[in-house]
C-alpha cells in the first residue's frame, strides 16, 4: 500500500465515520474505491478521492446522501 491509498478505516477515521458508513458510501456511489486487492474483499481508496468527497460535503453538495 502507498501513502496514497487509504484502507476503509483509515477513510473513516479521516470523516470521524464508521467503517461501515465508507462501505455505504461506495454502495451509493459517493466514494469509489481505486483497488481491491486480487482474491480478497480488501479495498484501497485514493487520497484525491477522499480529499473531493471532502471538499464536496464542505459544499454540502451530498449531505444528504450521507447523513
Amino acid at each position: 500500500m502507498t501513502d496514497t491509498e487509504l484502507t476503509p478505516v483509515e477513510v473513516a477515521r479521516e470523516f470521524n465515520v464508521h467503517p461501515s458508513t465508507v462501505r455505504r458510501w461506495e454502495a451509493a456511489g459517493i466514494l469509489k474505491p481505486t483497488r481491491r486487492l486480487p482474491g480478497s474483499k480488501h479495498r484501497r481508496y485514493s487520497r484525491a478521492a477522499v480529499n473531493a468527497l471532502k471538499a464536496t460535503l464542505e459544499q454540502g453538495a451530498v449531505a444528504h446522501a450521507v447523513a
